[in-house]
């Protein structure tokens, strides 16, 4: 199996036939990493910290909100700083797994 990238897509040859790898072999590890586990616990903490800012004493507080709001915007760059210094699904193997099928 080789890997390739023809126009943006991941192409993936696969028993002498180019796939999409995204169309015909789908990724199969549900998310189950550091990466995703830690983005998504920083996003719900984010949407949080937003969700207060409405039922705060005096009306919506925009300032808090705003801050929920960057908390959320943080945890794509944490999730994907993590995936690129290792946390995350390692494609080859993922693509491997999912040719195995």
């Amino acid at each position: 199996m080789t890997h390739s990238h023809d126009q943006g897509h991941h192409v993936v040859e696969y028993n002498g036939q180019k796939l999409d790898r995204s169309a015909y072999l789908p990724l199969v590890h549900h998310g189950n990493t550091r990466a995703a586990w830690v983005g998504s616990i920083v996003a719900f903490v984010g949407f949080l910290v937003a969700g207060v800012a409405f039922v705060l004493p005096g009306g919506i507080n925009w300032t808090v909100m705003w801050i929920g709001f960057g908390i959320v915007a943080l945890s794509a760059v944490v999730g994907l700083v993590l995936r690129n210094l290792g946390h995350g699904a390692r494609e080859d193997l993922l693509t491997a797994r999912a040719g195995e099928r």
